[in-house]
């Protein structure tokens, strides 16, 4: 095995836990002139959570800005190990229409463009998965597109999602990374010269575009995640795949409802639901599990034009694809419930 060059080079200050680096924008306070915050402590080994300062989370001001209040937020609840739930939570989730979507998509971006006409390191929407509720106490209803064929997918991408949610109710992301696809594919419209005025009519709709002042339907969990919650277990970040754990193993009640219940294991020994996924063995000389939009990067790029003259192994990588997308929406779904 391998050294690590991390633990290699910090040794014992490695196994300090929770760390400074855990600090959410903790690189952040300080400045090129006048130093980093994080280097003096750095500097005088000082690497613990704890040997944080909060009055260094002020801004020039003297006062908490919206990054210094999170920072001081992680760092009470961590010091008590408390979960966080803002009291404006339920006013937030309230106004959410149903039926709610909750859409993740699987792009691909690369030098070499795929299709003719294309620019190089112009995005591809190869692939979306949505769970939806149509109201409340119903079960999660799931949908989903991945492209096989070996043209430009981004328009029959969009049009096979507005068949699905249509325009009622409320489209529910991660970040803004589905809303700058979708304002993309709009702007494509144009690039290509594609008539579908109900395609553009609803990607208006969905979408928000500051420099038109243009607020579309999407509502983003990870902004929600920010302003309302918190557990320690999260750190500094609020990515998906941290947020699922900390929600999921502290909130037990959520492993007894139905809809959760594939995810909860036989043992009890691991409950991070991205360690369900079921690697899809047969010709591959190895298990595979696609578990980051990086993975999913490869293995579409291999179902294109890696696999091609091998339908088994690319009906492999589409099932895998299928399953990572899959379980993206439906960690939103156990994050809102």
């Amino acid at each position: 095995m391998g050294k690590n060059g991390y633990r290699e080079c910090w040794k014992e200050l490695t196994d300090i836990s929770p760390h400074i680096f855990d600090l959410y924008f903790g690189g952040a306070i300080g400045s090129p002139s006048k130093g980093f915050y994080l280097n003096e402590l750095i500097n005088n080994k000082k690497v613990s959570f704890f040997n944080l300062d909060i009055e260094r989370f002020k801004n020039s001001k003297g006062e908490y800005g919206s990054r210094g209040e999170r920072q001081l937020l992680q760092f009470e609840n961590t010091k008590i190990n408390s979960e966080w739930i803002s009291s404006e939570m339920k006013n937030a989730l309230s106004r959410l229409k149903y039926p709610l979507h909750f859409i993740d998509f699987e792009t691909y971006t690369g030098a070499i463009p795929y299709h003719k006409g294309m620019r190089p390191y112009e995005f591809i929407a190869f692939q979306w998965s949505c769970h939806t509720i149509q109201k409340p106490g119903d079960a999660p209803q799931h949908s989903e597109f991945i492209n096989r064929e070996y043209n430009f997918p981004n328009f029959r991408f969009a049009e096979q999602l507005m068949q699905a949610i249509g325009t009622t109710g409320t489209p529910v992301m991660w970040s803004s990374f589905e809303n700058t696809i979708l304002r993309t594919i709009l702007e494509q419209m144009d690039v290509y010269n594609y008539q579908n005025d109900t395609l553009r009519e609803w990607l208006t709709g969905i979408t928000t575009d500051k420099k038109q002042n243009r607020t579309g339907r999407f509502v983003d969990m990870n902004e929600l995640t920010l302003k309302y919650y918190f557990h320690p277990y999260m750190k500094g970040k609020t990515s998906i795949k941290k947020v699922l754990p900390a929600i999921w193993n502290n909130n037990p009640y959520l492993h007894a409802i139905p809809w959760f219940e594939q995810y909860v294991p036989a043992d009890e020994t691991t409950l991070n639901p991205y360690d369900t996924l079921a690697p899809i063995i047969g010709e591959l000389e190895k298990e595979e599990v696609v578990k980051d939009g990086t993975g999913a990067m490869r293995a579409y790029n291999e179902i294109m034009f890696g696999s091609a003259n091998n339908p088994e192994r690319r009906e492999q990588l589409i099932q895998l694809l299928l399953q990572y997308c899959e379980l993206d929406t439906m960690a939103m779904v156990i994050i809102w419930k």
